[in-house]
């Protein structure tokens, strides 16, 4: 008997193995074979009432496993072959993405110019490829193990991925969630009127400036003069 079809699959692929009977009687033969994995414990199959000369099986091993003949019954005799065996190679790679500061998600400003970095890892491979992409799309360009998130995105919440290519075989990482706020256009006005200009006298106290808009969502102020930050100036009103 002879046992062929020991190839390298993918991670959840599938060989076919073919047990071939090259001599005696080939109606109603059985066959006991096993499979031992590089982990894990072996298990032992038999199969009977085999018709033809050849019997053919996929597998789908989750770790490189050898399979072998422990024994063969035809026209009434039981042989026990050594070494007749073959490997299929489980070429198995994983991927993770994260922010490069540590998470899986993290929160910008729209008009930041900070943009957080995404990095790849990989297990299982060298000389990888990457794809990376946003909200399942493939971002053009973006094929390094690193990827910048770029200005210029609308606020909302924005899911980034990695796909990686090794040795014939793919893996996607996890999603990492950017999300993007926006404060919206500022507005400041002298407080009790709606205007945004005044005139005063030399040496007049001047108005109160307050923020029309926006009126929630903001942790912090400073107050400027003239393109300059005003010492102390960081309460709601100036």
């Amino acid at each position: 008997i002879t046992l062929t079809g020991g190839t390298t699959i993918c991670a959840g692929g599938s060989a076919t193995l073919t047990f071939t009977l090259t001599s005696g009687n080939t109606t109603g033969w059985s066959l006991t074979y096993k499979a031992t994995p590089t982990s894990g414990s072996p298990q032992q199959y038999t199969v009977s009432n085999i018709n033809g000369s050849t019997y053919t099986i996929s597998v789908s091993p989750t770790v490189t496993t050898t399979y072998s003949v422990v024994a063969v019954t035809a026209g009434g005799c039981t042989i026990t072959p050594t070494n007749v065996s073959t490997t299929v190679t489980v070429n198995s790679i994983s991927v993770s993405a994260s922010v490069q500061d540590g998470g899986t998600s993290v929160t910008i400003c729209s008009t930041a110019t900070n943009r957080p970095t995404l990095v790849a890892s990989v297990v299982g491979c060298t000389g990888a490829t990457y794809q990376w992409r946003r909200n399942g799309s493939n971002i053009s360009g973006a094929t390094q193990s690193t990827y910048t998130v770029p200005t210029g995105l609308a606020a909302g919440t924005y899911q980034y991925s990695v796909v990686v290519s090794c040795g014939g075989c793919t893996a996607t990482s996890n999603d990492v969630t950017v999300t993007v706020t926006w404060i919206g256009n500022v507005s400041i006005a002298i407080q009790g009127t709606s205007s945004t200009t005044v005139t005063y006298c030399q040496n007049q106290q001047g108005g109160t400036l307050y923020v029309v808009q926006p009126t929630s969502g903001i942790v912090s102020y400073q107050w400027y003069v003239d393109g300059s930050p005003i010492s102390g100036a960081t309460n709601s009103t100036y």
